[in-house]
């Protein structure tokens, strides 16, 4: 046999990233995990800065591993995935799903929209409504940005807790109104400025955005709800 037509033993690069890939997919290192640094990685396996960082680029092309300016490489979180059975609650899904959901308010106010949202949210037309802007996270992670429009009278929740709590539950403890009928439109969007800075990704990355309208029993509106969904981390499905 030639020598050209032996199998060439695997480059200083193509190790390392078996290596990492093997223990990933063993579970040495979680979805979530940091990896190594390159500093590490240089002084355990003996290897130049560009070798370490052209097995890490691979991993990343791979869909196996992020990279985070200034903080080091990291295992991709595999997303979330919500089947939606009509409770339309964010806590409550996760919470069936075993996994720890948060809420963070970043904003609540009285706002003076001129939109369509103006005569379906306050029967007297009047510009004035109340708008909840919230960040969902699971296990830390943030994964959804939410705008929640409310008719101006829905002033309680300017004083209601709604920190960690799931807003369905509370509309229901502080008003005996049931959310009970949710209608979802989807569409594709890119994060703003603010989108991406809060879910720590690049602006103009492409979001799922769903815009659902919440009603009672009766069929009456309670408020209109915005989700920019960021879904390499959660998967918002509906199951008919």
């Amino acid at each position: 046999m030639s020598r050209s037509s032996e199998a060439m033993p695997p480059t200083l690069q193509e190790q390392l990233r078996a290596y990492l890939e093997t223990a990933i997919i063993q579970g040495i290192y979680q979805p979530g995990d940091k990896l190594p640094s390159e500093n590490e990685l240089i002084r355990e396996f003996q290897i130049s800065r560009v070798t370490v960082r052209a097995a890490l680029s691979q991993l990343v092309a791979d869909g196996l591993v992020i990279k985070r300016q200034g903080k080091g490489a990291f295992v991709k979180q595999r997303p979330y995935r919500e089947t939606s059975y009509g409770s339309g609650s964010f806590t409550e899904a996760c919470l069936q799903m075993q996994l720890q959901p948060q809420t963070r308010i970043l904003n609540i106010e009285r706002i003076h929209m001129d939109s369509e949202y103006v005569s379906l949210l306050n029967a007297d037309n009047s510009a004035e409504i109340i708008q909840l802007e919230r960040l969902r996270l699971i296990d830390d992670t943030p994964c959804i940005v939410e705008l929640d429009f409310f008719p101006r009278d829905a002033e309680y929740l300017l004083h209601t807790s709604l920190e960690d709590r799931s807003l369905l539950r509370a509309i229901t403890e502080e008003t005996g109104v049931i959310p009970a009928q949710f209608t979802d439109q989807f569409y594709t969007t890119w994060a703003s400025t603010h989108q991406a800075e809060v879910l720590q990704i690049k602006k103009g990355t492409s979001l799922l955005k769903v815009e659902q309208s919440v009603c009672d029993q009766q069929g009456k509106l309670i408020y209109i709800n915005h989700q920019f969904i960021f879904t390499e981390r959660y998967v918002y499905s509906v199951q008919r």
